[in-house]
């Protein structure tokens, strides 16, 4: 929910454009998926998830820097773009599932304040 939120519906189109072409763009959209991830974290789960919210949020902004540098140095028609936002995404939610698998294996307690 808070990488929706902060990657789709909090980001609008000048900061979704403009984050490939100004690093202070992009970092202010690392800072809003921060605390988009944060609130869904705090509200929903527990503050004890708080650190694994900055770790992928850090991740998040990482892939983006490497898509900001690439983008930069490499040109890019519509075909190839869709193949890297669809691959972008895909590494994304593999981040988060990779964290997931972190928090349970080393059996992080998990208590939900918040669930419908």
């Amino acid at each position: 929910m808070g990488h929706a939120l902060g990657d789709f519906y909090l980001q609008y189109s000048e900061l979704a454009i403009g984050k490939d072409e100004s690093i202070k763009k992009l970092l202010k959209h690392g800072v809003i998926y921060l605390f988009s991830m944060m609130f869904v974290i705090i509200l929903v789960f527990s503050l004890k998830l708080l650190k694994w919210t900055v770790i992928i949020s850090i991740a998040h902004f990482i892939v983006d820097l490497l898509n900001f540098f690439i983008k930069k140095k490499i040109t890019i028609d519509d075909k190839l773009d869709a193949l890297a936002y669809s691959l972008d995404q895909i590494i994304h939610i593999l981040v988060i599932v990779f964290t997931a698998a972190i928090i349970y294996f080393l059996s992080e307690p998990i208590s939900y304040i918040y669930c419908i």
